[in-house]
């Protein structure tokens, strides 16, 4: 399969059980999903939330060395990291205390297990605000189920019981405290910003592309009812080109199923006017 934003055709007869996925990977960071949705949702993107598996930008393993003044002083960090916040490198245990308050969801705990939480973040945001997939970023949230499709009044649809496999991203997403996500990601910003600069955006405007990958997500259609797909040699594709032309961020939303993926929008959306931002 050489486009990997397709159905897999392998289980597409009427009624006929998808095969499992392997396991993914160990949880990694749940930052993202506040965001992406998935990330997505994430995706927070996350949203990333399926087979797509592009390769993020590159990040810089740690941050420039603060210097020191004659006196022995440590000077004001090039990265504009106020006194009073870790540096990127030493930030994870200040992320995980400031995030695992936000929800007493039992995945939250596994998904802050994870290395580089602020830099992961930051370019999970960068990828969704330009409607690309933060899937590398995310694995945790890949299906255990594989995406298929059945024959429903001489129609393709997408296969109902592989939305199931997005159930607990979804329920974690939406029990998170939106207000303290918003005071959680102002106390955050000048890490995001810092972690922002090293993507190579050093005058650039993380809030703004935070609010860029949040109207992204925001702006996809979500189907009210059956998705529709057809054929195109071994893989599927939306039936409505409306649908079939959305980003892969947007596709991604999208495969959670209409139910998850208005739950997603739903706090994403409170989210955003929570930032004080204006749809």
């Amino acid at each position: 399969m050489s486009d990997v934003d397709d159905f897999d055709l392998g289980s597409a007869d009427a009624g006929a059980e998808p095969p499992l996925e392997p396991l993914p990977p160990e949880p990694r960071s749940l930052l993202p999903l506040v965001i992406a949705g998935v990330a997505l949702v994430v995706g927070l993107g996350g949203a990333a939330f399926f087979l797509m598996r592009p390769a993020p930008p590159e990040v810089s393993p740690t941050p420039p060395p603060t210097s020191l003044d004659a006196g022995g002083t440590p000077s004001p960090s090039p990265s504009g990291i106020p006194s009073g916040l870790p540096s990127l490198a030493d930030s994870d245990a200040f992320v995980r205390a400031q995030v695992a308050a936000l929800s007493s969801h039992p995945s939250l705990a596994a998904w802050l297990e994870s290395r580089g939480l602020v830099r992961t973040f930051a370019t999970a945001v960068l990828n969704v605000a330009d409607g690309r997939s933060p899937a590398a970023l995310v694995p945790f949230v890949a299906p255990k189920r594989k995406f298929a499709a059945l024959a429903k009044g001489g129609a393709l649809v997408a296969d109902p019981r592989a939305f199931a496999a997005y159930d607990d991203l979804t329920e974690a997403v939406a029990s998170l405290d939106t207000a303290g996500a918003a005071r959680v990601y102002r106390t955050l910003l000048p890490l995001l910003s810092a972690a922002y600069k090293e993507l190579g955006y050093p005058d650039g405007d993380f809030s703004r592309t935070t609010e860029r990958a949040l109207s992204h997500l925001l702006q996809t259609p979500v189907p009210a009812g059956d998705i529709a797909l057809k054929k195109d040699g071994l893989v599927f594709r939306y039936a409505d080109p409306k649908l079939e032309e959305l980003s892969l961020a947007q596709k991604q939303l999208l495969r959670t199923g209409p139910v998850n993926a208005r739950r997603l929008q739903e706090k994403l959306r409170a989210l955003y006017r929570e930032l004080g931002l204006t749809p």
